[in-house]
């Protein structure tokens, strides 16, 4: 999963729409006190909400379109990698002994962590640790 190379600047757009919907919420239930409103009035507020609460939704598919843009340029200039598996051979295997081995040989991982050792570690971005965390 590639991550967003402006990530905190969202969270900030994101925060400041947030922000300014509370705030103009706020002024237009105080100035709805202190004065009537005519329908026009009440129109306008309600399509000064509307906006405000499509703007996350308009910032989301922004930067959705930046990222599928990065990944379409990456992937043009990136060449793919071609894995060519080499088996190797001694001179002085016989037969026999190359019946007897299988093609892949699994090697056991030396520093493999156990699974209580990373507990309390953070998961890798992306990586749904769900039901781990419900037992801690």
């Amino acid at each position: 999963m590639r991550r967003h190379p402006e990530e905190l600047r969202v969270l900030y757009h994101l925060l400041y729409v947030s922000i300014i919907l509370a705030l103009f919420l706020l002024f237009l239930t105080v100035s709805q006190k202190q004065a009537a409103f005519s329908s026009a009035g009440y129109a306008s507020g309600a399509a000064v909400i509307i906006g405000l609460l499509l703007m996350p939704l308009l910032i989301a598919v922004r930067e959705e379109l930046m990222l599928f843009k990065l990944n379409g340029q990456t992937d043009k200039n990136s060449s793919p990698a071609v894995f060519t598996p080499e088996m190797k051979t001694s001179s002085s295997s016989t037969t026999k002994n190359n019946e007897s081995l299988s093609p892949i040989e699994e090697i056991p991982e030396l520093n493999s962590p156990t699974c209580c050792s990373n507990i309390v570690n953070k998961p890798e971005r992306g990586e749904d640790f769900s039901e781990y965390l419900e037992f801690i």
